[in-house]
């Protein structure tokens, strides 16, 4: 607190004050200001620094700050968790190829894989441009890839297109009737275009083209009768009682290649399953076998069935002219089991085999 001053001390402060100041001291009296009795009030009022009240201000400005800080940090990171995630996702990268996929079984089929670049400077135009050299690119390797399918141990496609014009007229109608199976953006900014044509199917198939051709001087033949048989009696009379669903012929790791029409030998040279010996336009519509990669995915209830008969190929060869692996080769023993058990199901004409290479 400031000390109080009256009102004739202050009227003596001054007048000295201004006695100091001018240089006329005779006229110091009669300058002398008169001095308001309110004036020490006033002093007093504005130097009392008891009067400053504390403020609530501060406090209820922080809580409302700390919230907006808070609540758009929590959103921005929610944001990009969840549209960064399926981005990377989508991210792919193919490349120009050709592709024959026997282990699906009928629903096998060809597929080529189409790349194309857009141009430079072409603008908001340089996506459609890239798409259409992906998908000229896909007809181009699709037909490479379909004339090199194998027929049978001696044929490929190609053999046929260049022998036969009705052949090739419904080969590149094959291919350009492929359909568009995937497609987009490549990480590089590339295009490009997924084409299938399916293996199997009475229409627009590569077997309702190549199939008819290269069987149409096979005479249909029955299967062999098994007359006489290495195999014990009591052995004979078991694969007869029990109701096997297919056969599987097991020759991993020998180099058996895929084809639309393999042939079971035995090791005397008979030959136990042939297109000779199948209904053509099963063959058609389902192939004659089916492949797989190991015994576990041929015995699991898909085209041999619940309960197949399993021989182990002893050799797998070609045709008489050719040295193409696409046939398989049993003991006779295995050959006799086959042709017995087929005798009480007749699961060679359901084609019901399977290839494991």
């Amino acid at each position: 607190m400031m000390k109080k001053i009256n009102s004739k001390n202050l009227a003596a402060a001054i007048m000295m004050s201004m006695a100091f100041s001018f240089t006329c001291a005779a006229n110091a009296p009669e300058a002398a200001p008169v001095v308001p009795e309110n004036v020490p009030a006033v002093v007093a009022e504005v130097a009392v620094p008891e009067a400053t009240p504390e403020t609530p201000v501060t406090e209820v400005a922080q809580e409302p700050i700390a919230k907006e800080v808070a609540s758009p940090v929590t959103t921005t990171v929610a944001v990009q968790v969840e549209v960064q995630q399926p981005v990377v996702q989508e991210q792919k990268e193919f490349k120009a190829q050709g592709i024959v996929n026997w282990d699906k079984g009928p629903r096998a089929n060809v597929e080529a894989i189409g790349v194309g670049l857009p141009p430079e400077n072409a603008g908001q135009r340089g996506t459609a441009l890239a798409r259409r050299a992906a998908i000229v690119d896909a007809y181009r390797i699709l037909a490479e890839t379909v004339q090199g399918v194998q027929i049978d141990s001696e044929t490929l496609v190609q053999d046929l297109v260049v022998a036969d014009d009705l052949v090739k007229a419904k080969v590149n109608a094959l291919v350009k009737g492929a359909s568009v199976v995937d497609e987009g953006v490549n990480e590089d900014g590339s295009y490009y275009v997924r084409m299938s044509i399916p293996m199997f199917g009475k229409e627009k198939s590569v077997a309702a083209v190549a199939l008819p051709a290269v069987s149409k001087n096979v005479a249909p033949e029955p299967l062999p009768k098994v007359e006489e048989t290495v195999l014990p009696k009591k052995e004979v009379k078991e694969i007869k009682k029990v109701k096997y669903t297919g056969v599987v012929v097991d020759a991993d790791n020998m180099g058996l290649e895929a084809t639309f029409a393999p042939v079971i030998y035995d090791t005397n040279g008979r030959v136990v399953y042939g297109l000779a010996n199948l209904d053509k336009d099963k063959a058609i519509s389902e192939g004659m076998v089916g492949y797989a990669n190991v015994v576990q995915d041929a015995t699991s209830g898909n085209r041999a069935g619940e309960n197949p008969l399993v021989v182990k190929a002893v050799a797998v060869k070609g045709g008489k002219n050719s040295v193409n692996p696409v046939n398989v080769v049993v003991s006779v023993e295995d050959a006799d089991k086959i042709l017995l058990a087929n005798e009480n199901t007749q699961m060679l004409n359901d084609a019901a085999v399977v290839f494991v290479k």
